[in-house]
């Protein structure tokens, strides 16, 4: 497995810091994304410690890295059920994140600023959905529309977490946005739309919209099962 040998790697600390650093957030992450809390990944988490407190780099360089190490490592506590300790951590995230942005000195400096800080606050949003905090989460996703208007996940981010919230007009708004930007994320943005169209009563919209998703990407059994349920007897070609 590619994390057993960048952890056995790391073990030998013959790597520069900022290396050391990348390998323990990748062997963290790529665990904590499988949803499994293991003892390798508490390893690499203090080996990506260690790698942090060795950083030789500008303030910028140091916050930003700094930043990506407690959003890496949020995914302990998380898995562990730990609600607190994980956002706790994305907060000192998110403050060095802000530090960051001090910092900055350039354009360059602007656009690696703005490129860390959507994964932080895409993550903030979807740990404060998932943990049933929705109005954090809608504030979360404000900072995404901000960062980036013409991302795909922007809009599912946001329209996920108004779903969540019961801003069902609001999160109708979110998923319009997503459209006009194209490609297979419009099926996923349309099929959010017929069900908050349905959940309005708005029949004609919801079909249409399940159509839309359908003629998108036909794969997807959810979206037959839809316009099966909202017109019986005569499934959509």
């Amino acid at each position: 497995m590619l994390e057993a040998q960048v952890l056995a790697s790391m073990r030998q600390q013959a790597h520069p810091a900022p290396i050391q650093l990348i390998m323990g957030n990748f062997v963290v992450v790529s665990h904590g994304r499988r949803g499994i809390d293991t003892p390798a990944m508490h390893e690499a988490a203090e080996l990506a410690r260690k790698a942090v407190r060795e950083l030789d780099c500008d303030p910028f360089s140091l916050h930003l890295a700094t930043q990506k190490f407690y959003r890496a490592t949020s995914f302990i506590p998380f898995l562990a059920g730990d609600v607190a300790k994980t956002l706790r951590l994305l907060e000192q995230a998110e403050a060095h994140q802000l530090a960051a942005k001090s910092e900055a000195k350039t354009e360059l400096e602007l656009l690696a600023w703005i490129d860390h800080a959507f994964p932080l606050y895409e993550t903030i949003a979807k740990t404060h959905a998932r943990s049933g905090n929705v109005d954090e989460a809608v504030t979360a996703t404000e900072h995404l529309v901000e960062l980036s208007p013409n991302d795909q996940r922007t809009w599912a981010a946001r329209g996920q977490a108004l779903l969540r919230a019961g801003r069902f007009e609001e999160a109708l708004n979110a998923y319009q946005a997503a459209v006009p930007l194209g490609g297979l994320p419009v099926a996923r943005a349309t099929y959010h739309l017929g069900w908050l169209h349905g959940q309005l009563g708005n029949q004609a919209e919801e079909n249409e919209c399940y159509r839309t998703s359908q003629m998108i990407d036909p794969t997807v059994p959810a979206v037959n099962n839809m316009l099966e349920h909202a017109n019986p007897g005569k499934l959509s070609a």
